[in-house]
C-alpha cells in the first residue's frame, strides 16, 4: 500500500446532513458560516457564494464543492431549488483537502439527484445500519472521486507531513515557525518549506495562518469573545495584524464577521 492508498484508507468521512431546500433572498441570511465541507446540487434557479477572496455563481445543472470555513455571505435574489450535503473528513485529507487544486464545478449528470434523495432516505435510518453507513459513505465518495478526478497531488510525500499537521493543530494558539516545522520533518528550512508547498499547494506558513484563521472564525462566529482576545489567544501580534490577515482571507473585517452572525439570529 503506498501513502496515497494510505491516505484514503486512513480517512473516516462523516455525513452531517443531506437535504433538498428551495430558497429566496432569505438565504443569504442562514448560509454565511459554516465549518464542514459542503456539496450542492442545483436543480433550478441561481445564486451567489462569497468565499474566501471570490464569489462564485450557483447555477442548475451543476454540483458544487464548497471548502470548510470557506462561506462569508451569499445572495439570492430569486430563487434557489438546490440539494445538499454537510460532510467532515478526518485525518490528512481534512488538513489537504481546501488546498488540493481542482475543479470545485462540475457537471451534474442524469443520476445525481436519485442518489441525493438515495443518500436523504439513508440518513434517516436511525440507529445506522451497516448498508446506510456505506451508502452514505459510497455516495459522499463518488461525489468526491469527481470532482477531485484531476487533482494535483504529489502522493508519495503526503505521510511526511502527519506530524506537522497534528503539531499545528496542537499548537494553534502558539507562535508556530517554519524553522520548528522542519525540525520536525527533520529537514532543512529551504528543502522543507519547498517540499510542503510542492505537496501541499501553499507554503508552510500560510497553511499555518489558515488554520488560525479558520479557528478564530469558529470563537468569533460561536462565542462572546472580544477581537483583541481572539488575536492574543492565537499568537498574532496585536489586533490590528490579526485584522488585516482576517479579511484578507476572509474579504471582511473580524468586526463585520461578528455582525453577520447577528443579524443571522
Amino acid at each position: 500500500m503506498d501513502n496515497l492508498d494510505r491516505l484514503i484508507y486512513n480517512t473516516t468521512f462523516t455525513v452531517n446532513e443531506v437535504d433538498f431546500a428551495t430558497v429566496g433572498s432569505f438565504w443569504k441570511n442562514i448560509v454565511s458560516f459554516y465549518k464542514y465541507y459542503r456539496i450542492y446540487l442545483v436543480t433550478k434557479g441561481n445564486a451567489k457564494l462569497f468565499l474566501k477572496g471570490k464569489m462564485i455563481n450557483l447555477e442548475a445543472g451543476y454540483l458544487y464543492f464548497i471548502p470548510s470555513y470557506s462561506v462569508v455571505s451569499g445572495d439570492c435574489l430569486a430563487v434557489l431549488g438546490h440539494y445538499f450535503l454537510h460532510f467532515q473528513a478526518g485525518g490528512t485529507l481534512d488538513n489537504i483537502l481546501g488546498s488540493l487544486d481542482f475543479h470545485h464545478k462540475i457537471k451534474a449528470n442524469a443520476f445525481d439527484e436519485q442518489i441525493f434523495i438515495n443518500m436523504m432516505e439513508t440518513i434517516k435510518v436511525n440507529p445506522p445500519t451497516l448498508s446506510s453507513l456505506f451508502n452514505l459513505h459510497g455516495s459522499l465518495q463518488l461525489f468526491l472521486s469527481r470532482f477531485l478526478a484531476d487533482a494535483k497531488i504529489v502522493h508519495y510525500d503526503i505521510s511526511r507531513f502527519d506530524k506537522i499537521f497534528d503539531y499545528i493543530d496542537k499548537s494553534i494558539t502558539e507562535k508556530i515557525t517554519v524553522k520548528k516545522l522542519a525540525s520536525l520533518a527533520n529537514l532543512n528550512e529551504t528543502y522543507f518549506s519547498n517540499l510542503f508547498k510542492k505537496t501541499i499547494g501553499i507554503s508552510p506558513l500560510q497553511y499555518v495562518i489558515n488554520r488560525k484563521i479558520n479557528y478564530s472564525m469558529t470563537l468569533l462566529f460561536n462565542n462572546n469573545y472580544r477581537i483583541k482576545d481572539v488575536a492574543y489567544y492565537l499568537g498574532f501580534k496585536d489586533e490590528y495584524y490579526f485584522s488585516r490577515i482576517f479579511k484578507q482571507k476572509t474579504g471582511m473585517s473580524p468586526s463585520d464577521f461578528m455582525n453577520s452572525k447577528k443579524q443571522n439570529i
